[in-house]
């Protein structure tokens, strides 16, 4: 067996990231000193022991029940041989300079305390570390490999379902708007008041807002307007053309405002969303390459029975596994 790496959940003590789902191999008995086995690479009991030893120290699984740690130390195990033995047929590799480099990088942001801490209460050694790093990058790069067709879209993959989809395509309604914005409300109620009064827009700016520049803006639905100030984008699109509306509380003060102009929806062109378009249509076909990878490597897993996980071929489906996991922590 090679060296177990870590679970990708728990190396976001160290590096930050999560696990890619990929699948495995094997389907003769297990032997009794193994929990599973890939093919003919048996995983040992005493890579579990090691690596379950270290999930248990992983402060991202302070909570979990001892369910979940073996759940997650059999995915590590498992998920890892099938990425090795995969990117091995795939001719998918890593350089060892690329290897070293993305180590150092990470070991200089891991406090050398904690580190060395790390590695005596786990009983790791470094190396086992760095392998992680490999594991990571040949995750990445299968990635790639497994999804470089099946994730291709074409210019008649975007360009039909734009055509299936064209009312999903509009540009929202806009309203452009002039504001004066105040620190307080009764300084909005004052700035109102002169505005219905006749004072004009920019003497009204000068005296009462608390940045006295210029206030013409432009509202649009969605992530436009800053967060806090909803309520002022709620209410600008409830406003008429002409008409004066305010005070209204944000996170940055208060506003009162004038609409100065509505345009309408307009449907949207192909050349303005087919990037929107190809991505969305990527995102979609990786899963479902990784999925059938996954389902192929599954059926050449076996575990031992106390080690069942939907990993294995003789393990629970996904769904059966979280019913399990609810159970057996409440």
């Amino acid at each position: 067996m090679r060296r177990a790496p870590l679970n990708l959940l728990s190396w976001a003590i160290f590096a930050g990231l999560c696990v890619l789902s990929l699948g495995g191999c094997g389907d003769d008995d297990v032997p009794d000193n193994a929990v599973a086995k890939v093919g003919d690479t048996v995983i040992t009991r005493a890579d579990y022991d090691k690596w379950h030893k270290f999930l248990v120290l992983s402060p991202f699984l302070t909570r979990a029940s001892e369910e979940d740690l073996r759940r997650e130390t059999m995915k590590t195990l498992i998920q890892s041989e099938w990425v090795e033995e995969e990117a091995a047929s795939r001719g998918v590799s890593v350089s060892d300079e690329e290897i070293q480099r993305l180590w150092e990088r990470r070991k200089s942001q891991f406090p050398p305390k904690d580190y060395r801490k790390l590695l005596r209460d786990s009983g790791l050694a470094e190396e086992d570390l760095i392998y992680r790093v490999k594991i990571e990058q040949l995750q990445l790069k299968l990635e790639q490999a497994l999804t470089a067709k099946t994730a291709r879209v074409s210019e008649q993959d975007v360009a039909a379902y734009f055509e299936k989809n064209r009312k999903r395509f509009v540009s929202p309604e806009r309203r452009d708007f002039i504001y004066v914005s105040t620190k307080t409300k009764a300084e909005a109620a004052r700035a109102e008041e002169a505005l219905q009064g006749g004072a004009s827009w920019d003497a009204v700016v000068k005296q009462y807002s608390k940045t006295p520049k210029n206030s013409k803006a432009q509202a649009v639905k969605g992530p436009s307007l800053s967060v806090g100030q909803e309520d002022l984008e709620r209410t600008i699109y409830k406003t008429g053309k002409g008409q004066l509306n305010g005070p209204v509380k944000t996170t940055y003060g208060w506003y009162v405002f004038e609409v100065t102009k509505v345009t309408p929806p307009s449907p949207q062109s192909l050349a303005d969303v087919k990037v929107r378009i190809r991505a969305f249509l990527e995102s979609r076909r990786r899963p479902a390459a990784v999925n059938r990878f996954h389902a192929d490597y599954r059926e050449e897993t076996v575990c031992a029975d106390e080690f069942k996980t939907p990993e294995c071929s003789n393990g629970p489906k996904e769904n059966e596994q979280e019913k399990k996991t609810e159970t057996s922590s409440s």
